[in-house]
């Protein structure tokens, strides 16, 4: 089946089509639109943890805290589906400026403005998943302690999905030829991977500790 890639919602289809779609040579949904996917699934496993949380009378007392983490985590969840239709429909209108003819006027500058396109959905998935840690954090470290395999997997679902959108920023940050711009756009990649670095670090500890 053929979808119209500046239409289709990707979070809307079934999980079958999905994959289906992103198994086969469409030029989208790929490994932007499969990075927000990842960040959204973290965020889900996360409110699950959650939710067990709040139905277990012995955290009362964490009760409104975990309402919080609930409400910010639905929101984030929201916000990489959304990322997934955005990054999709930017690569799709990216690839259009980078197959214009090579006799195209100022066809370096717009080749330019693809480059950037492709990149502006990636850099946002980084930065929601990196602002989601300490509540992933607070969620293992505080949370329903039988469902702390649950918040482990969500958040090394967090730290590919973070990982993944990194490598996103970074393939195409290669071809930015403004030496400020680029410099910039380096500087945010190492700071995220050593986030996502520190943030991996933290679940290994708990894997080792929790597991015994």
């Amino acid at each position: 089946m053929r979808y119209n890639m500046k239409t289709t919602i990707w979070h809307k289809k079934t999980i079958e089509e999905y994959l289906t779609a992103l198994g086969s040579k469409s030029e989208t949904p790929a490994g932007g639109v499969q990075a927000a996917f990842i960040g959204a699934q973290a965020c889900a496993m996360a409110c699950m943890s959650v939710q067990f949380t709040l139905s277990n009378k012995k955290y009362n007392d964490l009760h409104p805290k975990a309402a919080l983490w609930l409400e910010t985590l639905q929101l984030a969840q929201s916000t990489m589906l959304d990322l997934m239709q955005k990054d999709s429909r930017c690569f799709t209108k990216a690839m259009e400026i980078w197959r214009l003819p090579k006799e195209t006027e100022n066809r370096k500058e717009k080749m330019q403005e693809g480059f950037r396109l492709a990149l502006h959905a990636p850099k946002l998935m980084v930065q929601t998943m990196i602002n989601m840690y300490p509540i992933f954090k607070e969620i293992i470290l505080e949370g329903n302690v039988n469902l702390v395999s649950d918040s482990l997997i969500a958040g090394e679902c967090a730290v590919t999905a973070t990982i993944s959108a990194l490598l996103n920023v970074k393939i195409n940050t290669i071809y930015i030829s403004d030496n400020c711009e680029k410099e910039k756009l380096q500087a945010a990649i190492i700071d995220g991977e050593k986030q996502a670095e520190q943030f991996s670090i933290f679940l290994k500890k708990q894997r080792e500790t929790r597991f015994r």
